[in-house]
């Protein structure tokens, strides 16, 4: 066999190891794990003051679920996966017409709620254009919507990002839904695009599912400093 001949059959032998090695790397590869559509890496805690790190929920890993998002006529569903350090709180929540100052953190599922207010995933951070969800308990572990009932239009609402201004909301309306409906309900977002608006729910009445006591708050002009 000729020099020629020898250089082409080298040449195919090569790229043919090459791509089983880049084969064989690629189908090794830890599988990427789902994401929610938001990205909470530049949100820290801030010290403690937003509440306790060795918590129940701080001993697992991380979680992994599907949750609703609104988006169109039927309910869509994500998959999320939220790890160990997203159990910190990544803010606060104030609503002084029922003594109610408290941390949140990201999330709706049940490792989060016993902790507190969760935000849920998929939904703007309050004080972005949209609607920010929370969802919270009413009777059991630290029960931070207990008097949801209670909150009346004009009632102030303040939510503060780990880092950030305090944004203040007025309550517009305070409304129960039957919990087959909830989901796309709270969910729902403003026509209007640059509308701040937040929705907070719970289980009513207290200690039954049978309906969702949902209050919808409306951010007022500008940022509030304290």
């Amino acid at each position: 066999m000729t020099r020629e001949k020898i250089k082409p059959i080298a040449a195919v032998v090569a790229a043919a190891i090459i791509g089983i090695l880049i084969w064989s790397a690629w189908a090794t590869r830890e599988p990427e794990e789902p994401k929610v559509t938001r990205i909470l890496n530049n949100l820290k805690d801030d010290g403690g003051d937003n509440g306790s790190n060795g918590s129940a929920a701080g001993n697992k890993d991380r979680v992994k679920g599907d949750s609703p998002i609104a988006g169109s006529k039927k309910t869509k569903r994500i998959r999320f996966v939220i790890p160990k350090e997203r159990f910190l709180p990544i803010g606060r929540l104030r609503i002084p017409e029922i003594n109610l100052d408290v941390a949140f953190r990201d999330g709706v599922h049940e490792e989060i709620l016993i902790e507190g207010p969760g935000h849920w995933p998929g939904t703007p951070l309050p004080g972005q254009p949209g609607n920010a969800v929370f969802s919270g308990h009413r009777t059991t572990y630290t029960h931070p919507f207990g008097d949801l009932n209670l909150l009346e239009p004009g009632d102030t609402v303040k939510t503060k990002l780990t880092g950030e201004k305090m944004v203040r909301f007025e309550v517009t309306k305070n409304t129960v839904v039957p919990e087959a409906e909830y989901a796309d309900f709270v969910l729902e977002q403003p026509k209007r695009p640059k509308v701040r608006s937040i929705t907070m729910f719970a289980c009513h009445p207290k200690g039954y599912r049978t309906y969702r006591i949902v209050v919808r708050a409306k951010a007022v002009s500008g940022r509030s400093s304290t």
